[in-house]
């Protein structure tokens, strides 16, 4: 099995090294693609460390011809961050002159990530479309409803997109309920950052009512009684639509991005240095769950262990108030046939105008930005609840352009 990683400099790719180890997923290749070769070369030494310290025999290679790379691939991973930290800092930090929330991937900030990304990601789809039509693309890259939509436009490939969101809140539910996330089996539907659990199944028994019940103890951020007016959980990414203005008042210091260039630059010293403890120092204080997904996915394609997934797919159906071209997150069984979403029957009335209405803002967004329609991207942002004015989305698409 050949593994291509689109992005692979990421200081955080030797986390995926650790799960395909510790899976001991069948991988005889992983090519990690990147434009610089000094940073790939440094973080694959460190890979290369890994396997030999393990009992695995796989081939960590680099190469900066993203064509290459991709060929003869079973599956490509994409984790690109155009711009690296310092645009996502910017991402964060622009908003708040305005007055608006400052995130990589909600509003103003996501609207940002995708001028820069959206024609990168097209890109790569028709390239995989050419050259490596039989491998799966697994996309890591935000904002990732938005990428997805603009690779589906682009070209016909197998593609999922992955969150580890919803993963970690299931995972807090599971801890709440006492129980495992193996007992579970859930209902679930929205879009990326805007996902809801309408149904929580533990060891057949339907327990929704008892963690709406124990809703603040999943800290979600969300005022708990509000969540219980809803009737369904929704991932702690709503507190940005639920409470914007506690949002706001929160973000009076160093934007994120700004804090993980930081750390970035730190493990990269430690990479130079062959200081691995220190790097792993640097790893414990940020979780990557994210790959333990996509191993487990790419597991489950393969046949090895079938599974259920939380992934971004093509709407067809799922959602019957969506069109069927939109992107949705939804629960899926993955097996060696592919991905088999859930499908969810009713969605509350109580969320399902907010999908519609995050869902027209994406499709038009994504659109606008890949046409280079500068008056199309102000009316998809005049249709964001952020927004909803003329002269504040047009100052926003300026300042966007101008930066990136």
């Amino acid at each position: 099995m050949k593994i291509a990683v689109i992005g692979g400099s990421g200081v955080y790719t030797p986390n995926l090294i650790k799960e395909i180890i510790r899976y001991n997923l069948p991988v005889d290749e992983v090519i990690l693609n990147g434009r610089t070769k000094e940073k790939l070369e440094l973080v694959a030494e460190y890979c290369r460390e890994l396997v030999k310290d393990s009992a695995v025999k796989i081939q960590v290679s680099t190469n900066t011809d993203r064509i290459e790379s991709i060929k003869n691939a079973d599956f490509i991973i994409s984790q690109i961050r155009t711009g690296g930290m310092k645009a996502r800092a910017f991402d964060e930090s622009f908003p708040r002159e305005l007055g608006l929330i400052g995130d990589e991937t909600y509003g103003v900030g996501g609207f940002s990530d995708a001028v820069r990304t959206l024609p990168i990601a097209v890109e790569i789809s028709r390239e995989i479309a050419e050259y490596a039509p039989d491998a799966y693309l697994i996309d890591l890259t935000n904002p990732a409803g938005m990428v997805m939509r603009a690779s589906r436009d682009a070209a016909k490939i197998k593609m999922v997109a992955v969150c580890d969101m919803p993963v970690v809140t299931m995972r807090k539910i599971a801890g709440v309920m006492g129980c495992s996330t193996e007992d579970m089996f859930v209902s679930y539907y929205g879009l990326n950052h805007l996902g809801f659990f309408d149904r929580i199944i533990i060891n057949g028994a339907d327990m929704t009512s008892e963690v709406l019940k124990n809703v603040e103890e999943l800290e979600l951020g969300i005022n708990p009684d509000f969540i219980r007016s809803l009737g369904v959980i929704p991932l702690p990414t709503l507190r940005l639509y639920y409470h914007p203005h506690e949002v706001l008042k929160g973000q009076a210091g160093k934007p994120r991005g700004a804090e993980l260039a930081g750390v970035e630059e730190e493990i990269i010293t430690c990479l130079k240095k062959k200081d691995y403890i220190g790097i792993e120092e640097y790893y414990r204080r940020r979780a990557t769950p994210w790959y333990e997904v996509m191993v487990g996915l790419m597991a489950a394609l393969k046949g090895i262990k079938p599974g259920y997934f939380f992934l971004n797919v093509v709407n067809d159906g799922l959602l019957d108030f969506l069109p069927d071209e939109a992107v949705v997150e939804a629960y899926c069984h993955v097996d060696k046939n592919g991905v088999h979403p859930i499908h969810m029957g009713n969605v509350s009335d109580e969320v399902s105008p907010l999908i519609s209405l995050i869902n027209e803002y994406e499709e038009r967004a994504q659109k606008a930005i890949i046409s280079k329609d500068t008056y199309g991207m102000i009316k998809a942002l005049m249709i964001h609840p952020e927004i909803r004015d003329y002269e504040l989305a047009r100052v926003v698409v300026e300042k966007v352009i101008a930066a990136n």
